[in-house]
């Protein structure tokens, strides 16, 4: 899943790229060549002539920094871009995890109740923030205020 995120920003961007596959299970990510690219041993990396970048979340940011693309210049909206790349990659995804690996080994059959009080969180709403002086008439949904 996590190599599916560069390569959507690969495509989304237009960007021209080459797969290489990794035998996972014959050890190829254990292999030293990988260390040296990979300090983590995981894909996705890119090597974009020479410069070598490791995690699904950096790879994109990456991308879309050095396309000009899918993120905004100013310094505010490139930060709300990071700040869901880390939701992404730290909160969302293993919670999500999670959720499949209880719904996997779910003996009990109790998964269920899990999934509607996922469902019952995540459709709650979330307060909008007050239109700001720099940004009139707009508002961003935030968790918290200030």
């Amino acid at each position: 899943m996590k190599d599916l995120r560069a390569q959507w920003a690969l495509e989304e961007l237009g960007l021209p790229y080459q797969v290489h596959a990794l035998d996972h299970i014959g050890g190829e990510l254990d292999s030293e060549a990988c260390r040296r690219i990979s300090p983590f041993r995981q894909v996705p990396v890119i090597d974009d002539d020479g410069f070598i970048v490791a995690e699904s979340a950096a790879v994109v940011l990456y991308l879309a920094k050095e396309a000009g693309k899918l993120i905004p210049s100013d310094f505010q909206g490139c930060t709300r871009v990071v700040q869901w790349c880390f939701a992404a990659v730290s909160t969302v995804e293993p919670t999500l995890a999670c959720i499949d690996l209880i719904g996997m080994f779910d003996s009990g059959k109790t998964a269920h109740k899990l999934d509607a009080e996922v469902r019952r969180i995540a459709a709650r709403p979330v307060s909008p923030a007050p239109a700001s002086p720099e940004r009139p008439g707009t508002q961003e949904a935030v968790p918290c205020a200030r």
